[in-house]
Order: C-alpha cells, then sequence, then structure tokens
C-alpha cells in the first residue's frame, strides 16, 4: 500500500467543480493559496527565486475513474482516447498536476495565480518549474490529438 500524506490545502474562489477553468493558461489572472501545514513550511526555502511552480494535487471530489474518456478540452468532439493520453480528472490514482505562477509569500504559504483547482483540495508536493528540466529537449514535439483537434489552440 502506498501512502499520501497531503503536505497542505489549495484555497481558490472555485466552490463547484463545474466553475473550475479547464487549464491554469485560462485563469491566468485569478488567484489562489497554498497554506502549507507548519512541519513542511521551511520547505519553501529557496522558492523565491522561481516565477512558476507546478502543484501536485489530489483530486479528492472526482469520481470513479475511468480508463476511456472524451478529452475534456474537446467536450461534444465525439474524440474517444485512453485516459493516460489526457489530461481528464477520472485518473487511477486521481492526482493531477498544475502549472502556475508564484505571486507571493504569506505566513502560511503562498499567493498564486492560475488556479484551476478545486477550493480545499488536497496538497501532495510542489516543484519548481525550470524550462531546461520541463521542456523536451528535442524539436519539434508530438502532441497527438491535441494537435490534431486544435484543443489547445486557445
Amino acid at each position: 500500500m502506498i501512502a499520501l500524506n497531503p503536505i497542505g490545502v489549495v484555497r481558490t474562489p472555485y466552490r463547484q467543480v463545474a466553475d473550475v477553468p479547464l487549464q491554469s493558461y485560462r485563469s491566468t489572472t485569478v488567484k489562489g493559496n497554498v497554506v502549507l501545514e507548519n512541519a513542511y513550511r521551511e520547505g519553501l526555502l529557496g522558492l523565491d527565486g522561481f516565477d512558476y511552480l507546478h502543484l501536485v494535487v489530489l483530486l479528492d471530489r472526482v469520481g470513479q475513474a475511468q480508463m476511456v474518456v472524451e478529452p475534456i478540452l474537446i467536450p461534444g468532439s465525439g474524440v474517444r482516447v485512453g485516459v493516460f493520453a489526457t489530461r481528464h480528472p477520472a485518473r487511477p490514482n486521481r492526482l493531477a498536476l498544475s502549472l502556475v505562477k508564484l505571486e507571493a509569500f504569506t505566513q502560511d504559504g503562498f499567493e498564486f495565480s492560475g488556479v484551476d483547482i478545486l477550493d480545499g483540495t488536497p496538497l501532495i508536493d510542489i516543484k519548481p518549474y525550470e524550462p531546461r528540466l520541463d521542456s523536451p529537449w528535442t524539436q519539434p514535439v508530438r502532441t497527438g490529438w491535441y494537435a490534431e483537434t486544435g484543443a489547445t489552440k486557445t
């Protein structure tokens, strides 16, 4: 058995699943907060030199996993692909990765923009975004059905 212990919680203005933007780049002006448990706050040391962060969260209010889904970026399209070829939330382990912009530190964590997370979502981990590590080392990059359907153009 694998046990994940949340390190904090994500606070956002989104209270209903239907209100959450599908990706953080669609809500760049919306602000949220990470509230860390006391035991993890010193882990923020050195994070002030980064503009962007990956938040690893547990989608605790998502339904049962599905292995074949319609991608959430192209609803009503009729396209069906395996869940691992998407960012669909109905995943076996309900983990999500959100790229957010670090705005400011607070007494109990930090403020960020680019919110695509439901209020009260458990935070599992934080990792700094570094383009030389987080971008492919070869170009061009194939992006499968995302490119074929134009799902990420807006």
